[in-house]
């Protein structure tokens, strides 16, 4: 009886740890390595300055620093393509747009799933 007791619990705590990481149930999610390259502290908005404000994301990078974030990414289509993507945008502390920058899912994956923040590339 132990045992089972045992291999219950057992079995529990790993299906737990496997729900938690989106492997069984739930959203899978990908980090995404958001690096500021560009000389001058950015505020960053991860959805862009014009997402809906339950959507709004937005943090301070300092010059040279790195952040992971969490996002959620849609399991591949029936030909192995990613759907969905993300555009970024980063201001100055003045508030002026210093980067804008939309991706695919498949240009982050190509990217090792790494966002290089440089001053003045304002694409979108």
């Amino acid at each position: 009886m132990q045992l089972r007791r045992w291999r219950f619990l057992f079995l529990l705590v790993v299906a737990s740890s496997l729900a938690c990481r989106g492997w069984i149930v739930g959203d899978p999610t990908q980090d995404l390595e958001i690096h500021n390259a560009s000389d001058i502290t950015v505020v960053v908005y991860e959805e862009g300055r014009a997402a809906p404000a339950s959507k709004l994301t937005k943090f301070t990078l300092d010059p040279g620093k790195t952040t992971i974030t969490g996002r959620i990414v849609l399991p591949p289509d029936s030909s192995g393509k990613l759907e969905g993507g993300q555009k970024i945008d980063a201001e100055d502390e003045a508030g002026n747009l210093v980067f804008c920058r939309k991706y695919t899912n498949e240009e982050l994956k190509g990217l090792k799933w790494r966002v290089e923040i440089v001053k003045g590339q304002v694409l979108c």
